[in-house]
């Protein structure tokens, strides 16, 4: 038996069949047409469903509105999404509570959104929750003074205490709750998130409730349409097969490694938990059959730990893409991909297997992996040695030596009839023209291995200091920011909530441009000098990796 999406209950007494609340998700990259369903969102909106709450889900970033200088279109200005939220609060009534959520990204959005709806529902709750508030906690409250609390890491579970605090807040129930402050005074409350004991446990996502907008715009329909990963995507992926009709889920939360530019927290950090093969199957059957899907992006930030799960896949997941014709992709790292440990990280099961083969046998079609740099010296820098340095180096053409674990990994793929998608940074500390080469001479490589090259990505996210990783803390990172911005730092070593980082965060909309410091400098980390990095920069922008090898 298949569930449902979500199943209404009363569980010991417990109901929010009172609370109205209104999810309203931020908006993302405007040159990327909308091809990433908003996930965490209607996850918490199934999850309140279930206790039998009135939900509405605003999608912010399923628009993008014709535009002469945009070829992707624009987002709704504040203007046009206050009037769908006005229009949605019509139809379903004055929310008790309203969630915000999105990435670091949205701050600016969020900040002036939530200027206006605090005028307009001056007795709702206002919460913010996701990237964005998981990396700040309350110092978010500085930067936007009108929010009544913030919610980080995993929200799945304490929704629900947020829900009955809302009904508190508006005195629709007496019982104090979590809340424990008098009805009628307004506090800044931290709700802290954490792991749900059981991940297969939580109901699917409410997608229906983005079956249309008020006003009948098809929004999901808007995601499945748009290609995941691909060329068209714009999202530094390449495919070398096309999807019409794609969405978007998870099967692991967090990441067992460390590396220094990432940031997990709002998805459980280096607490890696994963959901079952035959709950994975369930979505998967679910999805084909309500939406006929070709292909499902599971989102997970590494989802090629456990060996044993993805041999489990293959009954249960790899039954359906059988029958189906559909295919499904994720993410892993080349040193799982590689399987060169003597015993694997599952009781010796990749030995038996590699990881690459039972993916393929469970249906998958597509891995994409952080490979980031191909040169050992900046790998060893950014957290990301470990397995992938352990076995030594070959030698590309040109002369550059490159992590064994990478070549391998890769090839380990490719063979096994999955396509490779590899992503890089350039511009990290530690990296020179060298060093960039190294990545360099690997994609050139990876061109060779498939004999195409528009299966190869070719393009480099510049290296980005966000607040809550490693590399924000890295002592030339933190020089630079404090001369370029004059951002400060705690004795713990995380920033100072001030205008300062406020100025620093509202750029961070997109990991592919380069920063500008508030002396009009260029935010660069790497050994090259600020000229030679921008000359190499606007080359890979250009595609043009030969003759940066050339240098």
């Amino acid at each position: 038996m298949i569930k449902p999406p979500w199943t209404p209950s009363d569980i010991k007494g417990f109901s929010l069949r009172r609370l109205k609340a209104m999810f309203i998700n931020m908006p993302l990259r405007e040159d990327s047409p909308p091809n990433c369903a908003p996930l965490g969102p209607a996850l918490l909106a199934a999850r309140l469903l279930q206790y039998d709450a009135d939900v509405s889900l605003v999608d912010l970033n399923a628009y993008r509105m014709p535009a002469p200088s945009k070829p992707a279109g624009r987002h709704l200005t504040l203007e046009e999404a206050i009037g769908l939220i006005r229009r949605t609060v019509n139809r379903h009534g004055n929310p008790h509570l309203i969630g915000l959520g999105g990435m670091i990204t949205t701050l600016k959005y969020q900040r002036d959104i939530t200027k206006t709806l605090r005028r307009e529902f001056p007795d709702a709750m206002l919460v913010s929750g996701g990237g964005l508030a998981t990396e700040f906690r309350d110092g978010l409250f500085r930067w936007i003074p009108e929010l009544d609390a913030i919610v980080h890491s995993e929200a799945d579970d304490v929704i629900l205490n947020i829900g009955r605090d809302a009904l508190i807040r508006k005195a629709v129930i007496k019982d104090f709750g979590s809340f424990n402050v008098p009805v009628g005074k307004r506090s800044k409350l931290v709700y802290a998130g954490g792991r749900p004991a059981d991940l297969d446990a939580l109901p699917l996502p409410a997608w229906d409730l983005l079956q249309e907008d008020v006003d009948g715009f098809p929004v999901l329909e808007t995601y499945i349409k748009n290609e995941i990963w691909g060329l068209a995507a714009n999202n530094s992926t390449s495919a070398p097969f096309s999807m019409k009709r794609s969405l978007n889920t998870v099967s692991s939360r967090g990441c067992p490694h460390a590396c220094a530019f990432c940031f997990r927290g709002s998805q459980g950090e280096r607490k890696y938990g994963v959901r079952s093969a035959q709950d994975l199957a369930d979505e998967f059957w679910h999805l084909h059959n309500r939406y006929d899907l070709d292909f499902i992006g599971v989102l997970d930030d590494n989802c090629l730990v456990r060996a044993q799960r993805i041999e489990d896949m293959i009954p249960t997941v790899g039954a359906i893409c059988r029958a189906t014709g559909m295919k499904w992709g994720t993410h892993g790292r080349l040193d799982e991909a590689a399987d060169l440990r003597p015993n694997g990280m599952d009781g010796g099961v990749s030995a038996r297997r590699l990881r690459v083969n039972a993916l393929r046998e469970a249906g998958c079609a597509y891995v994409g992996f952080g490979a980031e740099s191909a040169s050992e010296r900046v790998l060893a820098e950014m957290g990301k040695g470990g397995f992938i340095l352990s076995n030594g180096t070959v030698r590309l053409p040109g002369g550059f030596n490159v992590p064994k674990t990478m070549t391998v990994g890769y090839e380990n793929t490719i063979r096994a009839g999955l396509h490779a998608n590899c992503t890089w940074i350039t511009g990290y500390p530690t990296e020179g023209l060298r060093e960039l080469q190294h990545s360099i001479a690997f994609i050139l490589w990876q061109r060779e291995v498939v004999g195409s090259d528009s299966a190869v990505n070719k393009r480099f996210f510049t290296a980005t200091a966000y607040p809550g990783t490693e590399m924000f803390r890295h002592p030339k990172v933190r020089a630079r920011l404090a001369r370029g911005f004059g951002i400060t730092f705690q004795a713990d070593g995380t920033p100072v909530c001030d205008d300062a980082l406020e100025r620093y965060v509202l750029q961070l909309d997109d990991a592919t441009k380069v920063l500008v410091d508030d002396h009009g400098a260029t935010v660069y980390y790497g050994e090259m000098s600020n000229s030679q990095f921008q000359h190499v920069r606007a080359m890979l922008d250009q595609g043009n990796l030969e003759e940066v090898l050339a240098i």
